[in-house]
Order: structure tokens, then sequence, then C-alpha cells
């Protein structure tokens, strides 16, 4: 019976989902904190900040696990 890691990871890639979801986080930071300026989309730019955090976040958790997981192929 094969395993679930049992194919090679191509950390390079993780690395993209990670520097991806940095990004993301920086991004949604910046409009959760322009949320509380008054610029007139205050509730709007709130939860759209929230949910990039977030996702930023998880993609981050995702691209760590992707790295740590399975035998490399290519990248450092």
């Amino acid at each position: 019976m094969a395993g679930l890691y049992d194919e090679p990871v191509d950390k390079r890639s993780a690395e993209t989902v990670g520097a991806l979801g940095t990004l993301g986080a920086l991004g949604g930071a910046f409009a959760f904190i322009l949320g509380f300026a008054d610029v007139g989309y205050g509730d709007k730019l709130l939860a759209a900040g929230g949910l990039l955090v977030l996702s930023g976040l998880l993609l981050r958790i995702e691209a760590a696990i992707w790295r740590s997981s399975g035998p490399a192929v290519g990248g450092d």
C-alpha cells in the first residue's frame, strides 16, 4: 500500500506558496488597518483584510507542511 508522501516534493513550489501567503497576509493587514481609518469602506476593508490575513497564514502553514514532508526534489 502506497503512503501519502511517497512522491517526491518540489521544495521550490512550497517556497512560492509561502511567499504568496506572506504577501497575502501583509496585504490583508494593510487593508485591516485601513479599515480603522475613515476612508468610507471601513466595514468592508476590515472584513476583507481579516480574510486575507487568515488565508495568507493558511498558505504559509501549507507551505511549511509541504516543505517538511517527503523527499526533496530540486531546490536547496
